[in-house]
């Protein structure tokens, strides 16, 4: 499948109470085709639920990853904290 949209890789840098595979302060992840708009922004998400990881590209952008419930995404789901879109998300190697 193609990408629409830019692939950003994620470092990171906070993880509450969130389990999955690789994910741990320090490891890369990379953002990938959208999947859904939210509700509500990413920086609320990490107000209201008690299990995200929250990581930043190499520009300082914040992203929170998290775990959706949602017709179009079941699973970790990765989200900018200034935006409502979510995005798939996998672990990378650097």
């Amino acid at each position: 499948m193609s990408i629409a949209f830019s692939r950003i890789k994620v470092r990171i840098i906070e993880v509450q109470g969130l389990a999955a595979p690789g994910l741990e302060e320090g490891s890369i992840w990379e953002k990938g085709n959208l999947l859904f708009r939210s509700p509500r922004e990413g920086r609320m998400y990490r107000l209201e639920k008690s299990q995200w990881a929250r990581g930043t590209d190499a520009q300082g952008r914040a992203y929170l990853l998290w775990e959706a419930d949602h017709t179009r995404a079941r699973g970790l789901v990765i989200q900018p904290e200034e935006s409502c879109y979510c995005f798939e998300v996998s672990r990378t190697t650097g």
